[in-house]
């Protein structure tokens, strides 16, 4: 419900507001909310196709990194309506994996929507997005400036569970869910680290494609 509520608010804002500047700053918030509102009907949907086992992956292989960026630039306008910037470093020379590119989105778009929602209250909102080879594959690691992440949200999901914490966001528990079966599906591996003084990493591994 919470990013309805914002449509309807953010409606009436720009139907009363006069001023060209608000009514532009309420136009990109109302796109940012319509943009979070299609991620929850995804992975509703995602989830539901799970549960009845009709979930299927169709990787292929190739580059990762072109998949990740484009994501990520889907995703900058929605950030930046928030004040939320966000790094994107890609590693040259990574090794071709094999991934279905429409989970792999979805998997993207659920790490950032997370960091952006953990972190709205704390000064540095910045989040920082690495594509990196690793030992026998390619690391995702998605890290914020937030208050953390309890680990067995990552190591252990389950649909519709959120975190305990009064400081954890709203939602519905189904983004990081769906992460990990996404990741599990492709053969890799997901966890998570939170650094000293406040923030959360989680990390996506998925191992390369190698020819026979």
């Amino acid at each position: 419900r919470t990013p309805l509520a914002s449509l309807r608010l953010y409606s009436d804002l720009i139907a009363e507001e006069e001023d060209p500047a608000n009514r532009e700053r309420y136009a990109r918030e109302l796109a940012a909310q319509t943009e979070r509102l299609g991620r929850v009907v995804a992975n509703v949907l995602e989830v539901t196709r799970i549960e009845r086992g009709a979930f299927t992956l169709h990787p292929r292989p190739g580059e990762i990194g072109p998949a990740v960026e484009e994501c990520i630039d889907r995703l900058r306008p929605q950030l930046a309506a928030a004040s939320c910037p966000i790094h994107l470093r890609v590693a040259p020379g990574l090794p071709d994996v094999a991934f279905d590119a429409d989970a792999i989105h979805h998997v993207v778009d659920n790490l950032v929507d997370n960091a952006e929602k953990y972190s709205r209250d704390v000064p540095d909102r910045s989040i920082s997005v690495d594509v990196a080879p690793d030992q026998g594959g390619v690391a995702i690691t998605v890290t914020d400036r937030g208050p953390g992440m309890a680990e067995e949200l990552v190591r252990e999901p389950r649909a519709f569970r959120r975190g305990a914490s009064a400081l954890a966001p709203a939602g519905l528990g189904l983004g990081l869910f769906l992460v990990h079966r996404i990741v599990r599906g492709h053969g890799g591996a997901i966890q998570s680290t939170s650094g000293v003084g406040g923030g959360a990493s989680v990390r996506v591994f998925l191992p390369a494609f190698y020819k026979t």
